[in-house]
């Protein structure tokens, strides 16, 4: 059962974009200018200011590669595509901590202020998942801490209440979230994604995210319960990171 969880290729669920540092052919403390999408889709995250790439570092989770955040972010070429109902982001990472007063560590953002974009990222004491920049808000919970974690948000705008539209789920356990707002049906984001920084201010260093990234996979459609479990039981075994 472990070796059949462990292989699952996120292609096969219907991700778009799969960024997994175990692909990443450079270097140990080599700066990063693409990290390299496996899903087929073609969406490489990019950087190119050579001061803002992330570093890439070997045999750090679990024996396996990551993708050390703190200077700035990358972009990925592609957005979600117009409109959209549903999708799932889950992420492999440990966060240190979120680099500004003001802001916080994005990890991936699309769009712009007062357009339906969405933010995920981390304040010193919240993981938030904001939508409608600017003028809504979002999902919120009390951080976990800076440990080693499986961070997964599923939006599914058909949902009857907020609690069925948006779900926080850590190392495979959902949380109890705190709504500002109420989570749309839609959102239609617009522009590419960001990871690692806000798509808005590009430059705004109080939005970079500071830490480790192992993997991340977007998919843009809802999926089961048990394949979303399977793909996190995944990733998490493949960084030994501990996960329900």
């Amino acid at each position: 059962m472990h070796r059949r969880v462990r292989h699952l290729n996120p292609r096969f669920a219907g991700a778009s974009l799969v960024l997994d540092a175990r692909y990443i052919n450079e270097a140990n403390n080599t700066a990063i200018a693409t990290w390299p999408d496996i899903s087929g889709s073609g969406n490489n995250a990019t950087q190119a200011t050579s001061g803002k790439r992330p570093i890439f570092k070997t045999g750090l989770q679990g024996g396996q590669p990551v993708v050390t955040f703190s200077t700035g972010g990358m972009v990925c070429s592609s957005g979600l595509g117009g409109a959209t109902s549903q999708f799932i982001v889950i992420l492999a990472l440990k966060s240190y901590n979120y680099n500004g007063t003001a802001g916080g560590g994005m990890l991936i953002s699309q769009g712009s202020v007062f357009t339906t974009d969405f933010l995920l990222g981390r304040t010193s004491t919240l993981y938030f998942f904001e939508y409608d920049a600017g003028t809504n808000g979002g999902g919120n919970l009390t951080a976990p801490g800076a440990g080693n974690q499986i961070h997964t948000v599923v939006y599914n705008g058909g949902g009857a209440a907020n609690a069925d539209r948006l779900r926080f789920i850590y190392n495979g356990i959902q949380q109890t979230l705190t709504f500002d707002y109420t989570v749309p049906a839609s959102l239609n984001p617009a522009g590419a994604y960001h990871i690692g920084q806000y798509a808005v201010s590009q430059n705004d260093t109080a939005w970079y995210y500071n830490g480790d990234m192992c993997s991340l996979l977007l998919i843009k459609q809802d999926i089961s319960s048990s394949l979303r479990k399977r793909l996190e039981q995944s990733q998490a075994l493949s960084f030994k990171i501990p996960c329900s």
